[in-house]
């Protein structure tokens, strides 16, 4: 059984730790492409788009995320074009009523956009079937209007579609993102309140289900509990904080099955 609780003597120089982390975390992101047969284009096409809607997400115009990510216009334009299509368009057609409002969450998803713009982005669609769609989300709680006269979806919490395989991904966006907020603060920061260890051991066959147990049962009441303290404390004396815990087989992913 070990663990990773051993640290570096030296510092690293900043350009090259900031090098060696985001490497890692490429590298995870191509052995994962590797495994699903991914060619080196479709991997550079999802890396370009990511970077794009990183800077979106923070609320960048598209002239100044060119500027930031050093390409044209043209090219941001795309990349806007492909982030808002290309988890939509190869799996759903959008011709029923259903399929137009599942659409519009996935560009919603991408970055807040006014109706002016979904229907032009949606130029299959009817504007009254925009609107009819934009009502049925609202009605839903599952998108608002803000004080810009965009629209964009709701708290992170709720799902933004109905499928539980889409809302695993939600998840898994959440716990990436804190897996993000450790390194960067272990790194970069050498904030003490970032922690990550990773834990490796046997466990016999039986006994796996022990491991989502010791989550039910132990860790979970134990985080509900430093929560609720939490109701009646000065705002001062509160700290947010994201914690994720996961495990899996170390198995290679190759000889994985589904």
């Amino acid at each position: 059984m070990t663990d990773d609780t051993n640290t570096p003597e030296t510092e690293l120089k900043t350009a090259e730790a900031q090098d060696r982390v985001l490497y890692a975390f490429v590298r995870a992101a191509a052995r994962l492409g590797s495994t699903f047969g991914m060619p080196l284009k479709g991997f550079e096409r999802f890396a370009h788009m990511a970077a794009f809607h990183v800077l979106r997400g923070e609320g960048l115009e598209l002239g100044v995320i060119a500027e930031r990510l050093q390409v044209s216009r043209r090219k941001v334009d795309q990349l806007s074009r492909l982030l808002k299509e290309n988890f939509f368009e190869r799996h759903i057609e959008a011709t029923s009523d259903a399929a137009l409002g599942r659409r519009i969450e996935f560009m919603l998803w991408a970055e807040p956009l006014s109706t002016r713009r979904i229907c032009q982005v949606v130029n299959t669609a009817t504007p009254e079937a925009v609107d009819a769609a934009l009502a049925r989300l609202t009605d839903a709680g599952r998108i608002a209007e803000d004080a810009d006269g965009k629209w964009q979806t709701t708290t992170p919490s709720r799902r933004l579609v109905r499928d539980d395989w889409l809302a695993r991904i939600d998840g898994l966006n959440h716990q990436l993102g804190a897996v993000l907020r450790a390194a960067h603060g272990r790194f970069f920061q050498r904030d003490s309140r970032a922690f990550a260890r990773t834990v490796s051991l046997r466990v016999r066959r039986t006994r796996v289900v022990e491991l989502e147990a010791l989550y039910r049962d132990v860790i979970w009441p134990a985080l509900v509990a430093l929560d609720a303290d939490c109701q009646d404390a000065d705002a001062a004396d509160i700290e947010e904080m994201i914690v994720s815990l996961c495990w899996a087989s170390a198995e290679p992913l190759s000889t994985l099955k589904d």
